[in-house]
C-alpha cells in the first residue's frame, strides 16, 4: 500500500508540474497574441498616416502641376512618416530656386527621396517630385 501511495503522489506531482507548464505556455501564447495585436494596431495606424499623406501629396502634385510662375503659391506636400506638412517646404518656385543644399535635403528626406547629386540636381528632383515641370536652363 505504501508503494501505491508513493506512485500516486508521484503521479500527482507530475500532473501538477504538467498543469503548471501548460498554464505557463498558455500565458506565454496569450502575451504573444496580445503583443501581435498591439503591433498590428500600430501598423494599421501607421499605414493610415502614410495613406492619408500619399493621398494629400497626390492632390498637391496635381495642383502644383498648374503652377507656372515663380511667385504663385505651391501646395505643400506632407511628410510620409508623420502625415504633417513638411517643415521648410518651399512656398513658391522662386523659393525652390533659392533653397540651399541642407534645406533641399530636409524636404527630400521627408519624401523618402535620395539626397545625392549636386544642389541643382536635388532641386530638380524636388521640382519633379512635387509636380512641377523640369527647370530648363
Amino acid at each position: 500500500m505504501n508503494q501505491l501511495n508513493t506512485r500516486v503522489a508521484q503521479l500527482d506531482t507530475r500532473v501538477t508540474q504538467n498543469h503548471n507548464i501548460a498554464t505557463q505556455n498558455h500565458n506565454n501564447v496569450t502575451q504573444q497574441i496580445t503583443q501581435l495585436n498591439q503591433d498590428m494596431t500600430q501598423g494599421f495606424a501607421d499605414l493610415r498616416v502614410v495613406l492619408a499623406a500619399t493621398e494629400h501629396n497626390t492632390v498637391a502634385r496635381v495642383a502644383n502641376s498648374h503652377v507656372n510662375r515663380p511667385n504663385v503659391p505651391l501646395m505643400a506636400l506632407h511628410d510620409l512618416a508623420t502625415g504633417a506638412p513638411i517643415p521648410g517646404f518651399p512656398g513658391t518656385i522662386a523659393q525652390i530656386t533659392a533653397m540651399q543644399g541642407a534645406d533641399v535635403n530636409n524636404v527630400l528626406m521627408a519624401l523618402n527621396l535620395p539626397v545625392n547629386g549636386t544642389v541643382p540636381e536635388r532641386r530638380q528632383r524636388l521640382r519633379l517630385h512635387i509636380g512641377l515641370l523640369a527647370e530648363t536652363a
